[in-house]
């Protein structure tokens, strides 16, 4: 679940339980019924959707989940993920991905703490004692997977590659970056084998068949032109799969079993989310006063959220309510911290920003009045233009989701202009453009060129027949011929 997706929760038909401590589920229950009484806009008849009520009313209708339910819902992703872990580490491809990283961390390019998992509270191991750790598993690992490579030795050694890499304990956010590698291989695989077929129809013939006719001599221009983006396809393919160190359909099984418990372990953290929603809006309640939205502070509790269900571990014993509350928080003061500035203050400008304003109280204190830029500056012993930049850094924040005014329905996020976006008749135009250009790319390479000048389309101006038929060297008949035959092969795939 993303940021802004817990915001959209749709209702659960069970009913609210209540949680295991009576304290916790008196306050929710206060909350609930504080937040879904009728706000003021709706009293007086504003049409306009307050989404914060709906979602209070919402999560409101989410079961809370009691201690056993929280202990069911950890050990089912943990062992989803184990899953997952399982189906990755068995492939060639997680041994020399480890190798890398290994590379990269003595070469002092990487970082501890972004491979390996969080320790735990209790742990006090160094994060340089774990690289010692992980390195000289990954030393291990490299001489397990050279060890054998046929008979039983192979899968005796493939079962102790799988126990090694777990060993290394590797951190959810390294093992999701190697399952994006593997996915991303599988998708350029998939392409090159589209681009195979795709030859294969315009030919009329298979993969093996275009090679041979390409092969031989007098071979058409066409063909030759065929036979080498077949070539060269399998020519990616297999680059591919020598980086994975193994065959297509091994690559595929991986792929399906890590989806499939994927799906499972982000179901059981999506309703672990769920059910623990009311308590952040409890905790954000607090910081309400801060200068920032309920909503922003809702949506930035919701991430510390998700955060407190990724680490969760029911074995430590307590429950997941005390555990969360430190990450909801964490995540909210975060917020508070960097935006309720409009500009994010750096660190080597911290002592800067404290001594301007410092200086300026002491001016205030001392001239009963707002002192100049020039006086700030002479004090604080910093430019003026510093001193104006310092000061800038004042203007407070504003939210995109904050409303224009009582009397409008829309945000500032309605009247912002997103460059980055196409317009929605641009996205239109592109659309069918995309869709023009994948029906002509299967016609014949003529008929395609033929279709494109008759047409002005991917040129600057459309021809006429007669120049049609000079660019192709036929008759002004003949090039009629040729896109008649074209419009008809179109419109009998409809």
């Amino acid at each position: 679940m993303q940021r802004g997706e817990a915001m959209k929760i749709q209702h659960d038909n069970n009913t609210a339980a209540r949680a295991d401590d009576p304290r916790v589920a008196r306050a929710w229950s206060d909350d609930r019924e504080q937040d879904t009484k009728p706000s003021a806009a709706s009293e007086r008849g504003n049409e306009s959707i307050d989404v914060l009520s709906v979602y209070m009313s919402q999560i409101g209708e989410v079961a809370l989940l009691t201690r056993q339910q929280e202990i069911d819902l950890a050990i089912e992703i943990q062992q989803a993920r184990a899953e997952v872990r399982n189906a990755a580490f068995q492939l060639p491809f997680a041994v020399r991905y480890v190798e890398e990283l290994a590379a990269r961390l003595e070469d002092g390019e990487g970082a501890m703490r972004e491979i390996v998992a969080y320790a735990r509270a209790d742990d006090e191991v160094s994060l340089e004692e774990r690289a010692r750790t992980f390195l000289a598993g990954v030393t291990r690992l490299k001489r397990t997977s050279r060890v054998a490579t046929v008979g039983t030795k192979r899968e005796r050694a493939a079962a102790k590659i799988v126990e090694q890499m777990h060993r290394l304990e590797l951190g959810e956010k390294t093992v999701t970056a190697m399952i994006a590698k593997l996915e991303e291989a599988v998708r350029l695989i998939a392409g090159q084998e589209r681009t195979i077929k795709r030859v294969e129809r315009r030919a009329g013939m298979t993969a093996e068949e275009i090679l041979v006719a390409g092969r031989k001599r007098g071979a058409s221009q066409e063909v030759g032109r065929w036979s080498a983006e077949v070539a060269e396809a399998r020519a990616v393919i297999e680059d591919l799969l020598e980086t994975l160190g193994t065959s297509r359909e091994a690559v595929r099984e991986a792929m399906r079993t890590i989806r499939r418990h994927s799906a499972v372990a982000d179901a059981a953290r999506d309703r672990f989310t769920r059910a623990n929603l009311r308590l952040v809006v409890m905790i954000a309640k607090r910081y309400s006063n801060r200068g920032l939205p309920l909503s922003d502070l809702i949506q930035e509790g919701n991430i510390g959220l998700m955060y407190a269900v990724d680490r969760f571990d029911h074995r430590v014993g307590c429950k997941f309510s005390t555990y969360a509350v430190h990450w909801i928080k964490q995540a909210i003061a975060r917020l508070l911290q960097k935006q309720t500035r409009a500009v994010s203050v750096p660190s080597y400008l911290r002592e800067v920003v404290s001594k301007v304003h410092r200086s300026a109280r002491e001016l205030r204190a001392d001239l009963n009045r707002e002192p100049s830029i020039d006086e700030i500056a002479e004090l604080a012993q910093v430019p003026p233009a510093k001193v104006i930049d310092v000061l800038d850094l004042n203007v407070p924040a504003v939210s995109l989701d904050e409303p224009l005014g009582e009397a409008y329905d829309r945000s500032l996020h309605d009247v912002i202009e997103d460059f980055k976006t196409p317009a929605p008749g641009e996205a239109a135009d592109m659309d069918l453009y995309f869709r023009v250009e994948r029906i002509i790319d299967s016609l014949r390479e003529r008929e395609s060129e033929v279709l494109r000048m008759r047409f002005g389309l991917g040129t600057e101006t459309d021809y006429a027949l007669d120049e049609v038929g000079a660019r192709f060297g036929v008759s002004r008949e003949r090039a009629r011929q040729i896109e008649s035959q074209a419009l008809r092969r179109l419109r009998a795939r409809r």
